[in-house]
């Protein structure tokens, strides 16, 4: 699951084109961790946001059987997963930025979530990845859920 939703991504930020205004900001104290207050809120808050709303998908697969509930929790933390790489390229929202300013972002996107579906519709990857055939109809959920973290996460960027 990391070498898709991962890798690709990763690798499509180090393409980011560079901030214009980084000799505007004041440099790091020495003694600053990486990890500081702020990081450490960000990384938890979207942790727990994707978090949420895989479980919530793999309760609306629950109502089919645990094998769908499992499945709907893989591709939905997967694609939110694809949709965090495509938000992590830089602090600002995706609107300031521009989504198709990075073409490798979005290939990498529609790679990710290209090998997503084969994965879920290749009855022997099915098998491989032991989940469950999904229709059409039953990747609402999941579309929706995926899409929900990754706008609470931009609605988050718009306002701290």
């Amino acid at each position: 699951m990391n070498l898709i939703t991962d890798s690709l991504p990763a690798i499509a930020i180090g393409m980011e084109r560079n901030d214009q205004n980084v000799l505007k900001y004041p440099p790091k104290k020495k003694d600053e961790s990486l990890l500081n207050k702020k990081s450490l809120f960000r990384i938890s808050f979207e942790g727990i946001v994707i978090g949420l709303c895989t479980m919530a998908s793999y309760y609306c697969g629950l109502k089919i059987n645990t094998l769908a509930a499992s499945t709907f929790a893989f591709a939905t933390i997967c694609l939110s997963r694809l949709l965090h790489g495509l938000s992590s390229r830089n602090e600002k929202p995706i609107y300031q930025i521009g989504l198709f300013s990075n073409k490798q972002s979005i290939l990498a996107f529609l790679i990710g979530t290209f090998l997503l579906h084969l994965v879920l519709y290749i009855p022997l990857l099915q098998k491989v990845f032991l989940i469950e055939k999904v229709s059409l109809f039953q990747m609402i959920p999941i579309y929706i859920f995926s899409l929900l973290s990754f706008f609470l996460i931009q609605v988050k960027k718009c306002f701290l």
